[in-house]
């Protein structure tokens, strides 16, 4: 009986460090994301997306290994979480620099539990813009406009999609915001405006259990008019493991869809 209990108990370990393991093994997801109607004199749009850090120390080993030139990096939202040091903040903040892109932020629920107030000032000092109910435009040397709206959180600020919406002139527009089931509370005509939206917060359901999580697992969600993306995220909260989920970052890379031959 002694032998069986020890066996458990031994099982149940091995168990438990997996699932710390699969919480700290990066994983870096490479999508081409294709639409018909994406201004082409863009070429190709390289997005770095990383959601829901919390209270992880972003790898440096993982950023080196992106060798993709990158044109945005977007923060999906809580990049941190209520006793997160402002130092380790900044510290990610620093790796993400070095893809030598300008860095977008959108708040997420978990941000707010912080000093938010110095949290802005620290995004503010290390040249990361964000994008509160707000949105930046880019412009190709034809003339062609992306559009990148940025939310609030709804659980602790409101939320104003239409201001922006009415602002935008861009062929394309990128909605970038922390919970996915945002979208689904616009109505039909706002959410026919959005060509794509990324998200986070879900974290895939973290720990999933013969397949079964509380959350949906990350990935595509199509709608009629727009292609959401959802990050499984970066970090954890309330236990820092995982099971049947990813700890990753992306790299996004939007295009115009090729016709094919004779089309």
């Amino acid at each position: 009986m002694l032998v069986f209990f020890v066996a458990i108990l031994l099982v149940g370990i091995g168990i438990l460090l997996y699932m710390y393991w699969k919480a700290h093994y990066d994983r870096i997801d490479r999508q081409v994301l294709e639409f018909s109607h994406f201004p082409s004199s863009f070429g190709k749009i390289s997005i770095f997306f990383i959601s829901d850090v919390h209270r992880r120390k972003i790898k440096q080993d993982t950023i080196l290994k992106i060798e993709e030139k990158i044109d945005l990096v977007i923060i999906g939202g809580d990049l941190t979480e209520k006793g997160v040091p402002m130092q380790r903040v900044q510290e990610n903040i620093k790796l993400l620099k070095r893809l030598n892109a300008p860095i977008y932020f959108v708040w997420g629920n978990n941000d707010y539990e912080t000093d938010y107030h110095l949290l802005d000032a620290t995004l503010l000092d290390c040249q990361v813009k964000v994008l509160a109910n707000d949105k930046v435009s880019f412009e190709s040397e034809s003339g062609e406009v992306i559009d990148l709206i940025g939310l609030d959180c709804p659980q602790n600020r409101d939320v104003d999609i239409e201001t922006p919406l009415q602002s935008s002139n861009g062929d394309f527009k990128i909605l970038a915001i922390h919970d996915p089931s945002l979208f689904e509370t616009f109505s039909p005509h706002i959410q026919k405006e959005v060509d794509l939206f990324l998200s986070g917060h879900t974290h895939g359901g973290q720990i999933r259990i013969f397949g079964w999580g509380i959350r949906d697992r990350g990935g595509e969600v199509h709608y009629s008019h727009t292609l959401g993306f959802v990050s499984e995220g970066y970090g954890t909260s309330l236990l820092p493991l995982r099971l049947g989920t990813k700890a990753e970052c992306h790299v996004i890379s939007l295009q115009k869809k090729q016709e094919p031959n004779g089309g």
